[in-house]
C-alpha cells in the first residue's frame, strides 16, 4: 500500500512539474523574439544610417512642425544653424537662431544688402547717387561680404552697375544687362579681375533672374540662353551642349543622397534635372532637384518620379521641398505638408503662408512678402 500511496503522491507531482516550466519556456520564447526584434531594428537603423551617410537631411519630420518665430524682414542668407534676414527696409542684417534669439546684429544698417552665394553682400551708396541706387561709374561704391558670423570676409569696390551679385571663390560676380547684352564682372579685393560682354542678346527671363552656376573652374550663367565662361579668364568656352556630356554627370548636386539606386547619377541641364544610371540617359525633370530618397526624385514645382525610370508617382502644389530621410515635406498652396516618399499621401499639414526660401539643420523658413516665418518640429 506504501507502494502505492508513493505512486499516488508522485503522479500529481509530474504535471505539477510540468505546469511550472511551461511559464519559463514561453518566457524565454518571448525573450529570445524580442531579441530578435531588437536586432532587426538594429540592423534597420544602422541600414538607414548607412543609406544617408554624409547626406543633410532635415530634421525630423514625424510629427508636425510649428512656427518658431516671425520677422518683418527678408531672408538674406540662411546657415546652418541661424538664418540672417535684412531690415524691413531691405537694408542692414541681423542673424538668428531657431528659436529667433538674434546671434549677431544689426549690422550695416543703412545699406542695402543682398544674398550671395556663400555670402551675404551689402553696398555703400555713392556720395553723388540717389538713395537706394549705385551710381554708374563711380569711383565710390563699395561692396562688403559678409561671413556666417556677420564679420567682413572680403571688401570690392567695384565701378558700373550692380544688377545682380554672387559671391564665388572669395570674389564678386556682377551680372547686369546693357542693351540687351549679358555683362558679366568679376571683381578681388584688390580690385578688377576680367569682364565679358555677350556678342549677341541674352536676356534673363521675366520670371527669374539669371542663373548661375560653377564648377571646376566654369563659370555658367543662365539666361535666354546658357553661357559657360572660363572661371579664370572670362572667356566664353563653349555653347550650352557641352554642359550635357557625360562627364559632368560626375558633377552630380543632390539635396539628399540616399544611395538607394545604384549607378544613378544627377546632373543640372540649364533649368532641367537630368538623370542617368550607369551612364545611360533616363529622365529629365524641370528643376530645381529638392530630394532623391527611397529611389524618389523629387524636383520642380512639386513632382516626385521614379529615379529609376524617370515614371511620375505624385505631384503636389509648392514651391519647394526637402527630406528627412524617410518623408518629404512640400512648403507651397498655403502650408507645409509631410507626405510619404513613394505615393505622395499626407501625413501631416500645418497653415503657412507664404514661399520656400531655404531650410538648415533646425527648420525651414518661409517668406510671405517681405515677412519670413521659420518653421520647427
Amino acid at each position: 500500500m506504501r507502494e502505492r500511496d508513493d505512486l499516488e503522491v508522485e503522479i500529481p507531482t509530474e504535471p505539477s512539474r510540468a505546469r511550472r516550466s511551461h511559464p519559463t519556456w514561453w518566457a524565454a520564447l518571448g525573450a529570445g523574439l524580442v531579441a530578435i526584434a531588437v536586432l532587426a531594428q538594429g540592423h534597420a537603423s544602422a541600414a538607414r544610417a548607412a543609406r544617408l551617410a554624409g547626406v543633410d537631411v532635415s530634421p525630423s519630420l514625424a510629427a508636425p512642425w510649428h512656427t518658431a518665430w516671425t520677422d518683418p524682414g527678408p531672408v538674406l542668407a540662411v546657415y546652418r544653424h541661424s538664418v540672417v534676414l535684412s531690415g524691413p527696409d531691405g537694408t542692414g542684417a541681423v542673424a538668428r537662431d531657431a528659436s529667433g534669439t538674434v546671434v549677431w546684429g544689426p549690422v550695416r544698417e543703412g545699406s542695402p544688402c543682398a544674398p550671395a552665394s556663400g555670402a551675404v553682400l551689402c553696398r555703400t551708396i555713392s556720395a553723388t547717387g540717389s538713395a537706394g541706387t549705385v551710381t554708374t561709374g563711380g569711383d565710390r561704391q563699395e561692396a562688403v561680404a559678409l561671413d556666417e558670423s556677420g564679420r567682413v570676409s572680403a571688401t570690392y569696390r567695384p565701378t558700373g552697375a550692380l544688377s545682380s551679385w554672387w559671391f564665388l571663390d572669395g570674389t564678386l560676380i556682377a551680372v547686369a544687362q546693357e542693351q540687351g547684352h549679358l555683362v558679366v564682372d568679376r571683381w578681388a579685393p584688390e580690385g578688377f579681375v576680367w569682364r565679358y560682354r555677350s556678342s549677341d542678346a541674352v536676356v534673363a527671363p521675366v520670371s527669374y533672374p539669371f542663373s548661375i552656376g560653377q564648377g571646376d573652374g566654369w563659370l555658367l550663367i543662365g539666361g535666354t540662353r546658357a553661357v559657360l565662361l572660363d572661371l579664370a579668364t572670362g572667356q566664353e568656352v563653349s555653347s550650352k551642349a557641352s554642359v550635357r556630356a557625360p562627364a559632368d554627370f560626375a558633377r552630380a548636386t543632390f539635396v539628399v543622397r540616399d544611395r538607394s539606386v545604384p549607378g544613378l547619377r544627377v546632373a543640372l541641364d540649364g533649368q532641367d534635372v537630368v538623370g542617368a544610371v550607369d551612364g545611360r540617359s533616363s529622365w529629365r525633370v524641370a528643376g530645381p532637384l529638392w530630394a532623391l530618397v527611397s529611389g524618389v526624385v523629387v524636383a520642380g514645382g512639386v513632382t516626385a518620379l521614379d529615379a529609376r525610370d524617370g515614371a511620375e508617382l505624385w505631384s503636389a502644389p509648392g514651391d519647394g521641398a526637402f527630406s528627412d530621410g524617410d518623408l518629404v515635406a512640400v512648403v507651397g498652396d498655403g502650408g507645409l505638408t509631410a507626405r510619404r516618399v513613394r505615393d505622395g499621401a499626407v501625413v501631416w499639414r500645418v497653415p503657412v503662408a507664404g514661399t520656400y526660401v531655404g531650410r538648415n539643420a533646425d527648420g525651414v523658413a518661409v517668406a510671405d512678402g517681405a515677412v519670413t516665418t521659420f518653421l520647427t518640429p
